[in-house]
């Protein structure tokens, strides 16, 4: 199918396309009979032509209205392009790729009777050669099937251009189509065949799946297209599934289920003959590697690419598989070598005159000379990039290409040059954030961009620009979340989607003085921390913390402090609710470094980032504690429990001060609104160790845990199978106060998978995902996810994707989380304690919550049992 799409216009008056509803089942017989016919000819410059230079033959044929004809343009000489006009001469329909392979076809009931003239076009101007034009009647089905194709081929443009929600509503129409197609057994006539039709539609639609997070869907989808092209004997389309089911294994973390299909789609295609697929899988199977950094066979594997490539006649796939392994080169740090193979790039793109090719490799080689600190070359190659990419209008490259050389200029001691670079940058990678992005693109757009945000903040902070910096840094994070946030708050009449400006330094100031409270912001770069601390006086203060002289990077530092409060190897905790895992990319290297010590040193380590984190901002916190200091983490910063931190006398963070978690300024500025605009309800929905999913035990302290919280706010708790996930989320919207003591899972890979275990029924699995909750509307006042780990998900430049945040965007301006796996004891005893200060003593959640953990550090005394839980969003 031919997803270009059909951007040209004829010259004479256009009229919108008639639509049509798809008939999804009950196939009638057609309304009228035309009689058939063809005819044979060929196109060439003997006929008429178009503005664009195309030729094009006309044929009247007379049709009487509620007709259903079924028109084909079929030729093997050129890419056959077919439209319908009425008898007044107005566009009825075109199409250019509806029939078998790149046919064209028109199926529809026309609306009047009279003469209607059919051109014989090619889609591309100057194309000629010889054609069949064949019409007749079509039944239901084969109007349906048409209608189905188009909806299938929309999708395909919104697909390309990267929007997935809107592509996802077409690909399902389509199949719904094809499946009661299918069933009904419909004669579609010379049509391909509906099971080869229905696994392509299903691979696309297993890719939009995965690229916005439903990762289950994704693989359901794309292991049925890979059974349905294997049976229908389409090859192509089966090895081309199976390439995109290896990509969602890898984007899983099933490396040797991705490794193994990889390799045996590679096998297959060799076997059959297929040397393109074969090619393209080899150079995936070279991308695997190199993720895993098995560098010998990534770089074997990328030549054997360019060879077969080269051999096949597909010179320019040959050359990015030459560039693929320049960046081999360049992660080994054999930069000479990634210079001689960026050279012969260079003449290789410029025989194929391949503009963008010339670019990147000149993008890459400013990066190898800035490694081998040639600084003058560095800035020479970005500057051949940047040319290039400005002409091709190719804003996302040029941004990339503006970093390098403004970090070749920060090298080579040109300040005031870097900094205009990188203002430049963010400023493009803020305007590719457009509201037609889906979230997830959005966010990982973002996480490909932050090193420039960084490079900007350190240029700035190199010329003692603070609040440059400070407002760089507000802007670098939580983007996407803010763009959730603002639509959740815009008034109904206002139906366009607008991205949000970031705060400006007198904005920061004005939402620490409406909060009351003192923010201290992080941003981590390379090998110091900046530490920001804006107080509701006005005062703004920053502290630069070097890390070079630490023996352990930050990260494994703040995984080594959680280690014994977590269920690491021979330390398992009998009493733990939930089931969540860590990212093991992130925690190997620290559970192995650590596990061997003991318990106690825990408290080493919290004081070890104390130093790093809090002494350093000591003098400028709040001395009262009752006062309000809100932190706003960056990248591993949102794992820190920081209740726990301990000074050098050993006391506790909690003790000290009143705290909460915000991903940045402007969300917790958002949070607030969240708050002042809901709507009064007075419903509190409690959830107690629900009939659990299969292969999760009961919580009898979760029982316990939601009956007590029940009291205090008399009313009943839902358990056991009254607890299911649909009757939960029924009541979800009306209720003020959510509390779930369960069982909870997180997903460190896209975030949207992380879960909250409810009672199953057959209407559900009983796992309320953080990608449902993105569909609903709530009213809360508070979330309490009393379970484990429900704080956690994928961190990104966003914050952390999970379960906190897809609440705080369905509406809910505060939220409850954990950090690890939680006592199901002590978090009874702790959320009691919490409810009886913020529901029974009136005070603000975040004290609530503070006097919440002193009380239980009284019976456990460790801060596994009282530190896990953080308030995220509105304090009050």
């Amino acid at each position: 199918m031919n997803s270009s799409g059909v951007l040209r216009f004829l010259d004479l008056a256009i009229a919108v396309s008639t639509s049509f509803a798809i008939v999804s089942t009950g196939f009638l017989a057609t309304a009228q009979a035309i009689e058939p016919g063809e005819r044979s000819d060929q196109l060439d410059d003997t006929n008429a032509s178009l503005q664009d230079g195309s030729y094009y033959a006309p044929q009247s044929l007379e049709i009487r209205a509620g007709e259903t004809i079924a028109i084909d343009l079929i030729s093997e000489e050129f890419d056959p392009f077919l439209f319908l006009f009425d008898p007044e001469g107005q566009e009825l329909a075109r199409d250019d790729d509806s029939g078998v392979g790149d046919d064209a076809r028109i199926v529809l009931t026309v609306p009047q009777t009279g003469r209607y003239q059919i051109w014989v076009n090619t889609y591309t101007a100057g194309e000629r050669g010889g054609y069949v034009l064949r019409w007749g009647s079509a039944s239901s089905a084969m109007l349906a099937h048409h209608q189905a194709m188009q909806a299938f081929d929309r999708g395909i443009n919104l697909y390309n251009a990267s929007r997935h929600p809107e592509a996802i509503p077409e690909f399902e129409t389509a199949l719904a189509v094809l499946l009661d197609l299918k069933e009904a057994g419909e004669d579609l006539g010379n049509l391909e065949s509906i099971p080869s039709t229905e696994a392509n539609l299903r691979s696309y639609l297993g890719m939009s799946y995965y690229l916005l997070g439903n990762l289950s869907e994704a693989v359901s989808m794309l292991e049925t297209s890979v059974s349905l092209a294997e049976a229908d004997g389409n090859r192509p389309q089966a090895l081309t599934s199976r390439l995109n089911l290896a990509s969602i294994y890898n984007a899983l973390g099933r490396y040797d289920d991705s490794l193994a299909l990889t390799q045996a789609t590679r096998d297959q295609a060799q076997a059959a003959g297929e040397r393109y697929t074969e090619a393209a899988a080899i150079g995936n199977l070279a991308l695997i590697y190199r993720r895993q950094q098995q560098y010998d066979q990534a770089i074997a594997l990328h030549r054997q690419a360019h060879d077969l490539f080269e051999a096949i006649g597909e010179p320019e796939q040959a050359a990015y598989a030459l560039s693929n392994l320049a960046l081999v080169y360049q992660e080994l740090d054999r930069q000479v070598e990634a210079i001689e193979v960026g050279r012969e790039l260079l003449d290789l793109f410029d025989r194929l005159e391949d503009r963008r090719g010339l670019a990147l490799t000149w993008g890459n080689l400013s990066i190898a000379y800035s490694k081998l600190e040639d600084y003058e070359a560095a800035i020479a190659a970005s500057q051949e990039a940047i040319a290039r990419l400005r002409d091709l209008g190719d804003r996302r490259e040029l941004a990339f290409a503006l970093n390098n050389i403004g970090s070749a200029y920060t090298q080579n001691g040109q300040l005031d040059q870097a900094e205009a670079a990188l203002y430049e940058a963010v400023d493009l990678l803020d305007a590719m954030r457009s509201p037609d992005l889906s979230d997830r693109d959005r966010v990982s757009l973002f996480d490909t961009q932050i090193q420039s945000f960084h490079l900007l903040q350190d240029i700035l902070l190199r010329q003692d620009k603070w609040g440059q910096a400070l407002e760089v840094s507000e802007r670098s994070r939580a983007r996407a979340f803010l763009f959730l946030l603002d639509q959740q708050l815009r008034p109904t009449e206002i139906t366009e989607a607008i991205s949000p400006h970031p705060p400006s330094l007198q904005d920061i100031r004005a939402i620490a003085r409406t909060h009351n409270a003192t923010l201290v912001q992080y941003s981590k770069l390379d090998d110091y921390l900046i530490i920001w601390v804006i107080r509701p006086d006005g005062q703004i203060y920053a502290v630069a913390v070097s890390l070079r002289e630490e023996e352990r990077s930050l990260e494994a530092l703040i995984m080594a402090s959680r280690c014994p409060n977590v269920r690491c190897e021979n330390r398992v905790l009998s009493t733990v609710r939930g089931s969540g895992t860590f990212d093991p990319q992130i925690t190997r290297d620290a559970f192995a470094e650590f596990n061997s010590q003991a318990i106690g040193s825990s408290n080493a380590l919290r004081q070890q980032l104390h130093r790093l984190l809090i002494e350093p901002i000591a003098a400028y916190l709040p001395t009262n504690p009752d006062d309000l200091v809100i932190f706003i983490p960056d990248g591993s910063l949102f794992l820190v429990a920081f209740p726990a931190l301990q000074d050098a006398a050993g006391s506790y963070l909690i003790e000290q001060h009143t705290l909460s978690i915000a991903p940045s300024i402007e969300v917790l500025d958002k949070t607030r609104q969240l708050a002042a605009r809901r709507t009064s309800n007075d419903a509190i929905l409690i959830v107690g160790n629900p009939t659990m999913p299969e292969g999760l035990t009961p919580l009898d302290g979760a029982a316990d845990e939601a009956d007590q919280i029940a009291d205090l706010w008399s009313t009943v708790m839902l358990t056991a199978n009254e607890a299911t996930e649909t009757r939960i989320v029924s009541q979800m919207p009306d209720a003020r106060v959510i509390h779930l003591a369960t069982h909870g899972i997180f997903d460190d890979e896209a975030g949207l998978a992380s879960a909250i275990a409810l009672a199953p029924s057959p209407e559900d699995d009983g796992w309320l995902t953080a990608a449902e909750i993105l569909d609903l509307s709530l009213n809360a006042d508070l979330v309490a996810l009393s379970a484990c780990s429900t704080g956690l998900g994928r961190i990104s430049g966003d914050g952390v994707i999970g379960l906190s945040r897809s609440l705080m965007v369905s509406g809910v301006p505060s939220v409850l989380v954990s950090l690890w796996n939680v006592s199901d004891r002590a978090t009874t005893d702790l959320m009691v304690a919490f409810y009886q200060e913020w529901q029974g003593n009136g005070l603000g959640k975040a004290q609530a919550l503070r006097q919440a953990m002193l009380h239980v550090k009284e019976t456990y005394p460790n801060p596994y049992y009282w530190a896990a839980f953080t308030l995220i969003g509105e304090p009050q």
